[in-house]
C-alpha cells in the first residue's frame, strides 16, 4: 500500500508523536552542512580535544562538556567521534582472539605530497591533513603499511566513528547472507519483517534498499547538527520506519534517493532472519577472522537494534584490515573471509551513474556509481570506497594494491570529495613509481 498525503493530516498530538518517530529513524546525513574555504577555516579554535580540555577534569566548565545536544558540532565532535561508547548505548563487536600483525613497508611521505585544493591552489599533504581535521590516516600498499599517522591526540588504540561508511559493512553482511541463501534480494523487506510490510520500505525489494533506489518523498528533513538531544536519547528505529512521513513517489529502481531508513531496514531483516544482532553477525562473519587488535562497537537504539546506517566505530588499524581484505578479493590473515564471488558482485559495474548524479546527495566525485552501500569509483582500477560525513574515507584500489583509511572530525558534515580524490591520486602515482 502507498502512503497518501491525506495520511499526514492527523491530530496535532499524534502528528507530533509521529514526527518524533521519523526523526528517530531519518537522518539525511550526507546532504546538510558547510564546507569552509581555506581562508575561512576556524584554525583559531582548539583542534586538539585533549589539549583543549574537552571532558577533562572535574568539575567541567560548561564549554568543555560534550553532550547529546552538541556531539556532532565542532569542536565537540573532535572528542565525541573517539568516545561514542561514553555518549550512546552500544553493542561490542569482539576483536579476534589472535591479532594479525600489520607489516611495515617502504615509507611514503604523505605530508610532503603536493596536490591542489578545491580552488586549484597547491598544498602539501600535511596542509590537507590539517585543513580536513584528519584524526588518523593509514596507507597500505600490497598489504604492507607505508604510512600511518595520528593527529591531535588521536591514539592508535582509540576507536573512531565511521558515520555512514557503516552502511558498507551492513551491505557486505547482507550480500554474504544472500550468497548463503539466507535472504533473497528479490524479496521485499516486509516479507521478512511483518511489522513494516505496509510501509514504503517494507514494500521495497532488498536489492532496491541496498542500492538506495527506493523511490520515496518525505514530509521534511533536518540537518544533522540541528537535531536535539532528545532525538539521540530516544532512538527507536522500528517506530521511525512505521511513521507515515514517507510516501511512494514512483517506481523503485528508477531514482536514487539516499536515506538512512534503507540500511536500517536491511539491518532489521538480517536480525529477524538470523536471530542474531548486527554486532554478532559482523563479529562472526568478518571481525573475528580479520585478526583485529581491538574491539569495535555499534550504536544501538532503545530496544537494542543497531544503527546499521551509521553507528560503527573501530580503530584505524582494524578498519585498514577490513578495507584491505575487500581489496584482496576477500582474502586476509591467511584465509578467505568473504567469498570471492561476493566481492565480484560488489565490483561489477552498476549503471546508475546518471541516477546517482541526479539524486538527493552529491556524489563524492564525478562519474561514481553506487551499489550495495559501496561507492564505485569507476577509475579503471576497480576501486571502491566507503564514505561517511565529517571526513570518513575508506578507499581500495585492487589494480595497484592500495588501501587508504582516513578518520576525521571536520567542522561540518560535508567535506570536499574531489580534494580527497586528489590525495588518492598523488598517493597512487607515488606508489606506482616504486
Amino acid at each position: 500500500m502507498q502512503y497518501k498525503l491525506s495520511t499526514i493530516f492527523l491530530t496535532m498530538q499524534t502528528l507530533k508523536l509521529q514526527i518524533v518517530c521519523l526523526l528517530i529513524a531519518l537522518m539525511l546525513v550526507a546532504g546538510n552542512g558547510v564546507i569552509f574555504a581555506a581562508d575561512d577555516m576556524p584554525l583559531e579554535m582548539e583542534r586538539d580535544p585533549v589539549k583543549g580540555g574537552l571532558m577533562h577534569g572535574y568539575p567541567l566548565p560548561d564549554d568543555k562538556i560534550v553532550t547529546l545536544g552538541n556531539w556532532v558540532k565542532f569542536p565537540q565532535n573532535r572528542w565525541a567521534f573517539r568516545n561514542i561508547q561514553a555518549l550512546f548505548p552500544t553493542s561490542i563487536v569482539r576483536r579476534s582472539v589472535a591479532p594479525a600483525p600489520l607489516i611495515d613497508g617502504q615509507r611514503l611521505a604523505v605530508e610532503k605530497l603536493i596536490l591542489n585544493d578545491a580552488s586549484g591552489k597547491r598544498m602539501t599533504g600535511l596542509e590537507y591533513i590539517e585543513r580536513n581535521y584528519v584524526d588518523s590516516l593509514i596507507v597500505l600498499h600490497k598489504g604492507k603499511v607505508v604510512y600511518e599517522g595520528y593527529f591531535d591526540s588521536q591514539k592508535p588504540y582509540e576507536q573512531h566513528l565511521w558515520m555512514s561508511a557503516s552502511k558498507s559493512v551492513t551491505g557486505l553482511v547482507a550480500l554474504i547472507l544472500a550468497d548463503q541463501g539466507v535472504i533473497d534480494l528479490e524479496k521485499t523487506a516486509g516479507s521478512y519483517v511483518k511489522e513494516i510490510e505496509d510501509t514504503p520500505f517494507g514494500e521495497a525489494k532488498l536489492r532496491d534498499l541496498l542500492n538506495m533506489e527506493v523511490n520515496v518523498k518525505l514530509l521534511f528533513s533536518t540537518a544533522l547538527p540541528n537535531l536535539p538531544a532528545s532525538f539521540w536519547s530516544n532512538m527507536n528505529f522500528l517506530s521511525g520506519l512505521k511513521a507515515p512521513i514517507a510516501w511512494q513517489a514512483g517506481t523503485n529502481g528508477e531514482r536514487f534517493f539516499y536515506i538512512n531508513n534503507n540500511p536500517q531496514t536491511i539491518g532489521m531483516v538480517m536480525t529477524r532472519v538470523t536471530g542474531k544482532s548486527w554486532a554478532q553477525l559482523v563479529h562472526e562473519m568478518i571481525w573475528s577472522k580479520l585478526g583485529t587488535e581491538e574491539d569495535a562497537n555499534i550504536i544501538v537504539d532503545t530496544e537494542g537494534q543497531a544503527m546499521s546506517a551509521g553507528g560503527f566505530s573501530t580503530t584505524a588499524r582494524d578498519a585498514a584490515r577490513f578495507v584491505d581484505m575487500i581489496r584482496n578479493d576477500g582474502f586476509f590473515n591467511g584465509k578467505q573471509i568473504v567469498p570471492k564471488r561476493v566481492i565480484a558482485q560488489m565490483r561489477q559495474f552498476y549503471d546508475n551513474v546518471e541516477r546517482f548524479s541526479k539524486g538527493n546527495v552529491k556524489a563524492a566525485r564525478a562519474g561514481m556509481s553506487y551499489k550495495y552501500y559501496w561507492y564505485q569509483v569507476n577509475d579503471g582500477n576497480n576501486s571502491l570506497e566507503c564514505i561517511g560525513i565529517y571526513g570518513q574515507r575508506y578507499h581500495l584500489n585492487p589494480k595497484d594494491g592500495i588501501t587508504i583509511v582516513q578518520h576525521a572530525s571536520f567542522t561540518g558534515p560535508l567535506t570536499d570529495g574531489e580534494e580527497f580524490g586528489k590525495l588518492v591520486g598523488c598517493i597512487t602515482n607515488d606508489l606506482r613509481s616504486r
